[in-house]
């Protein structure tokens, strides 16, 4: 029998970290639109935009120090990871949010909108301006950039040195 660990070490090699920071991201920050949406089922108040335009970004960087303070070695950008988590889960999340406005989509529009916006993350601008939620995602957009230009300078989303070659020093990083 094939240990646990083993038969998905595939995942860890192909960038593991990269996708729970991907996913992390994403709903965490949808994640109180979609549940708004659900238990309210009306369109959002002024003051709800407001608190999600703050409590959207703020639970993602909750998120984002908390995963950086448990994370033993940084080879990789948690905050450029958890950024395209937002933009490309955020057209299906929305439209999954929508679903409980009883102003559902078709389902032709919502296979177009999970195979093709994800790969088009421009789409969530658009879609977040009609979801109402379009300042919080600039919002975060700016701060995770903020963050990663802080304190991840050097980092991409894949497995890189530290910019220590350019001293002549190399070294090699750890494996997750």
């Amino acid at each position: 029998m094939v240990s646990r660990s083993k038969s998905f070490s595939w995942i860890k090699s192909a960038g593991g970290p990269i996708w729970r920071n991907f996913l992390l991201g994403g709903i965490v920050f949808w994640l109180p639109d979609l549940a708004r949406a659900y238990i309210q089922k009306t369109e959002p108040s002024r003051m709800q935009i407001w608190l999600l335009t703050l409590g959207m970004p703020f639970a993602v960087v909750v998120t984002y120090i908390a995963t950086r303070a448990r994370i033993q070695t940084h080879a990789r950008s948690v905050a450029l990871s958890m950024l395209l988590g937002i933009w490309a889960l955020g057209p299906s999340m929305m439209a999954l949010a929508w679903t409980a406005l009883d102003r559902p989509p078709s389902v032709t529009a919502l296979v177009i909108g999970i195979f093709v916006f994800t790969i088009l993350p421009p789409f969530t601008l658009m879609m977040a301006g009609y979801d109402l939620s379009i300042l919080a995602l600039l919002l975060v957009t700016a701060v995770l950039i903020v963050l990663h230009l802080k304190f991840e300078k050097g980092r991409g989303l894949f497995r890189t040195t530290g910019g220590n070659e350019a001293a002549g020093q190399h070294q090699s990083v750890p494996r997750y």
